[in-house]
């Protein structure tokens, strides 16, 4: 048994080096020329080796967090993303987290134990194999919830709750096999199993760990194809669009003689009057184009373009105003945002006389923030009949997500949600930093 003993104290330290590698790596990001090299693992391997082992041959605790902070630096220094103050945050936020999980389970099992800090450290025994589990435990969800709370925007809250039941679970289950072996009172047999199940245990709360981040690499993929999903029919209805608007060319190119030779006729017969009518009925039946709006963004492109072809269907006025370039970052967000106003504010203009219905949307950015604002014509103010903006419909349930949906997204983004009325005009407003 002492040989596992040793063996348990040297996978311990490996077992910090292997952490903080890993999650260096993930919160980080490799560099470019490292992202498809073999021999990025190789190199992760040795660093691991070299700070699982290396500290710990010198015997001054100040000397070790020395040795442990500058190969984490350098290990991030020369094959990890980011500045240098955000390579030292993260490597001294993971060591705080070896001390302050090492402090909390031994002072933890001293309280709930009613033993001494010695006989918990006392290298050799069952106690001490059981507390080592129970921090590198504590160390995995620790660090896995880290990551959840850096990428919160992928996790639904069914995710968080079920990782914490089981983590808590795992963490119960080892503090009672902690209590039994602290009896003292094991063959060697009954030692060998239950250092057989803490080492389950740390296995299971890895193995949680890896599915955890394998969901969130789901649903980050699964965001992406969403934006690509809607790119792509922007593009299509665009081309579509492209290809209307130049079949119609082309028919009217066909049809213009026949137009300028019936206004020949007439003025020849001296109609003027009939000519010019003639003219206008054609002009506004015939020579009205359909406007195709184009931003830096293909998904608020698809957007534009799909709601003015609604607003064309339903005798709405739509114009749109585009200063400014989409944000980079939160382009499918923004696009959910300007979808769910105009649909609200189509949904308004049906409800008022045909030749009221108008809608404005502007897209620009103003002093470091990009705005996004949509105007719409109403009879009577929505604000003092329903200020909080609640769906009229019957099925509550089934409608009035949108502005619901609105208020959350903006919020995620540290915007702005702001609702005023001018006369017979309704705006909305929406401020992102830009």
């Amino acid at each position: 048994m002492d040989f596992i003993y040793k063996f348990a104290e040297q996978m311990a330290n490996l077992f910090d080096g292997v952490g903080a590698v890993i999650f260096l790596t993930i919160v980080l990001g490799r560099k470019e020329n490292f992202k498809r090299s073999g021999l990025f693992y190789l190199l992760c391997a040795v660093f691991a080796g070299m700070l699982g082992f290396l500290p710990f041959l010198f015997e001054d605790a100040v000397v070790q967090i020395v040795v442990i902070m500058s190969l984490d630096l350098c290990f991030s220094i020369l094959f990890l993303n980011r500045r240098f103050g955000s390579k030292l945050f993260f490597a001294a936020f993971y060591n705080m987290i070896l001390l302050f999980t090492n402090f909390f389970v031994i002072y933890g099992f001293v309280w709930l134990l009613q033993t001494d800090i010695e006989t918990l450290c006392r290298e050799g025994t069952p106690l001490r194999v059981m507390t080592i589990v129970i921090n590198k435990v504590m160390i995995v969800g620790i660090l896995i919830f880290a990551i959840m709370i850096k990428r919160r925007k992928l996790f639904e809250y069914q995710e968080w709750l079920s990782a914490l039941f089981m983590y808590v679970g795992i963490l119960i289950t080892g503090s009672v096999l902690t209590n039994i072996t602290k009896t003292g009172h094991l063959d060697v047999g009954e030692e060998a199993q239950l250092i057989c199940i803490a080492i389950g245990l740390l296995a299971v709360s890895i193995a949680i760990s890896i599915c955890i981040y394998k969901l969130n690499r789901q649903n980050y993929y699964r965001t992406e194809n969403k934006i690509l999903n809607m790119r792509i029919q922007g593009e299509m209805n665009m081309l579509g669009k492209i290809e209307e608007m130049y079949n119609d060319n082309q028919i009217l190119q066909h049809d213009l003689k026949r137009y300028l030779t019936v206004v020949q006729g007439m003025l020849y017969s001296g109609e003027t009057e009939q000519a010019i009518q003639y003219l206008e009925s054609v002009s506004e039946s015939r020579f009205s184009q359909a406007q195709i709006y184009f931003t830096n963004s293909s998904v608020v492109n698809a957007v534009l373009n799909d709601k003015a072809e609604i607003c064309r269907k339903n005798g709405i006025s739509y114009e749109a105003e585009i200063t400014g370039e989409v944000p980079e970052q939160g382009q499918i967000e923004i696009g959910m945002i300007l979808s769910n106003l105009i649909d609200n504010a189509i949904e308004a203009e049906m409800k008022e006389a045909e030749q009221n219905r108008k809608i404005e949307i502007g897209v620009f950015k103003h002093k470091g923030m990009f705005m996004i604002r949509v105007e719409n014509y109403i009879e009577k103010s929505v604000l003092e009949q329903n200020p909080q903006l609640m769906t009229e419909k019957k099925d509550s349930k089934k409608h009035g997500i949108g502005i619901k949906s609105v208020r959350k997204t903006v919020k995620e983004l540290n915007g702005t949600y702001l609702c005023e009325e001018v006369g017979h005009i309704f705006f909305t407003t929406i401020l992102l930093p830009g």
